[in-house]
């Protein structure tokens, strides 16, 4: 029996990425103990794993901010006497962490593929190729540490489709007609498509007569723009509180959801749901695709920029944005009808 350490602090979308990998671990390995150290906000994901998965919350604002900040999420960890780390993150954080657990533990660190990804990413002579997927670079992480599940394990792991149903209805009552989830925001620009635009997408969906539409997105600022749109198409649903579990939920039960490359992308893979995705500056081959997902359901203009970043922080060195502002807002409607289509 083995008390295994899992280090993933942030982001939201990448600790989303681990967690069916993580459920199947702990399911395939039912004598040891697993601990995801990660922020305390993310522990509605882990709500329905197996018991020998368990969340040590991390608060990277507060308590274990900087360098002594490590040292006392170090006294919270030493009581579990961990025998292996798995560092899903790899960063200065999670460096020292494994090195103050001691050299008697092995560490297991996921590697990044920084060269790849600057192939990737380079404004001349690109080498468009696909990057290792972000879950399995995980997965071999676990698997070095002797913890192999394959794909179907994790498959295991999803909800069945409209699983939980009864209790959604229970907040939004029946579901009659279409239900669609739309997540217009991601953190960075270069993920973003423009809210005007999408304002337009959604006052078309809106509009339609038995569909109802769910907007995802958390913060002030994103709160302001959802009732600013609701205001106008009184049939949007604004699901705001709860937890990242009710949203989980309540994803399951949509017959799809629109996002851009972002958290609620993987999130609504992890709920088994029908995930239709946007992409801008960044690209489905960096490896941070929509797991279980086709390609198909993708929307993406192929221009000879993108990708110009991993992750969507860098300006666009062209100034126009074109990747995104070059999406019609009817090719995108377009783009959820062929989706939609059996």
């Amino acid at each position: 029996m083995a008390n295994v350490l899992i280090t993933r602090f942030s982001a939201l979308g990448d600790v989303a990425i681990a967690v069916p990998l993580l459920k199947a671990v702990a399911a395939e390995y039912p004598e040891d103990h697993f601990f995801i150290a990660t922020q305390a906000f993310m522990a509605g994901l882990f709500k329905e794993t197996p018991d020998n998965l368990m969340v040590v919350p991390v608060d990277l604002r507060g308590t274990h901010n900087g360098f002594r900040g490590m040292f006392k999420l170090l006294r919270v960890l030493r009581p579990l006497h961990i025998d292996k780390v798995c560092d899903l993150h790899a960063v200065h954080r999670t460096y020292l962490l494994g090195f103050l657990l001691g050299w008697k533990r092995p560490v297991f660190r996921v590697s990044k593929e920084r060269k790849a990804r600057r192939r990737l990413t380079r404004r001349q002579y690109k080498v468009l190729e696909p990057l290792t997927p972000a879950l399995e670079r995980y997965r071999r992480v676990l698997a070095r540490a002797g913890f192999v599940v394959d794909e179907a394990a994790m498959l295991r792991t999803l909800p069945d489709t409209r699983q939980h149903m009864a209790t959604v209805q229970e907040r939004f009552g029946v579901k009659d007609g279409l239900w669609l989830g739309v997540a217009p925001f991601a953190r960075h620009e270069g993920k973003r498509y423009p809210l005007e635009m999408m304002a337009v997408v959604v006052a078309d969906l809106a509009q339609r007569p038995g569909c109802r539409i769910f907007l995802f997105g958390r913060g002030t600022e994103e709160e302001a723009v959802m009732k600013a749109w609701k205001e106008r198409y009184p049939n949007l649903e604004l699901p705001v509180g709860g937890d990242l579990h009710d949203d989980l939920q309540l994803m399951n039960c949509l017959d799809a959801l629109l996002t851009m490359d972002s958290a609620n992308m993987h999130l609504g893979s992890l709920a088994n749901t029908k995930v239709l995705s946007i992409w801008g500056a960044t690209h489905p081959f960096a490896g941070f695709a929509a797991w279980n997902q086709p390609a198909s359901h993708q929307l993406q203009l192929d221009l000879f920029c993108r990708p110009c970043s991993i992750y969507g922080k860098k300006p666009c060195y062209r100034k126009d944005l074109a990747c995104l502002n070059g999406l019609e807002p009817l090719r995108i409607v377009h783009f959820i009808e062929s989706a939609l289509t059996p």
